[in-house]
């Protein structure tokens, strides 16, 4: 039922998803805009990253810094192991959510642990900042059961 009301929601709304370079993506943006971005997790030893180095990181921290429209970024945040100190130093200031959740990635299980997504949100983007009474999304949560 929640996928359905989403997909619902969606295709009766006028978003476009589109997949393309951020500089293109960023250079687009307008005020109204929101922009979701989920880049390569720096600092992160896996092949995800081959192509994104720390100086790709910090022009989208640059170029996002100075969007008008709204932004969530993900990126991990932590493992038992470490910090993510790329959100500690450039994305402090905006909404931090964070969700944990077992990763399933490594050799063998006793290599495998918990790691702690974030989702950065833009300051004063957040869902809160948007919904009243009348919004669709109070008259239905996508996460209610019923």
């Amino acid at each position: 039922n929640q996928i359905k009301w989403v997909s619902d929601y969606i295709r009766n709304s006028e978003w476009q998803f589109k997949a393309w370079d951020f500089n293109e993506t960023l250079s687009m943006a307008k005020e109204e805009d929101f922009i979701y971005m989920d880049p390569p997790y720096i600092g992160r030893n896996t092949n995800y990253y081959n192509s994104w180095s720390d100086k790709e990181a910090l022009e989208l921290v640059k170029k996002v810094s100075r969007l008008n429209s709204g932004f969530a970024l993900s990126m991990w945040k932590e493992n038992k192991y470490r910090s993510n100190n790329h959100i500690n130093e450039f994305w402090k200031g905006h909404d931090i959510r964070i969700h944990d959740h077992f990763y399933h990635v490594g050799s063998t299980e006793n290599l495998r642990n918990k790691m702690v997504e974030a989702l950065v949100i833009k300051k004063g983007f957040t869902a809160e900042n948007f919904l009243d009474k009348s919004s669709i999304f109070h008259q239905k949560s996508i996460f209610d059961e019923n």
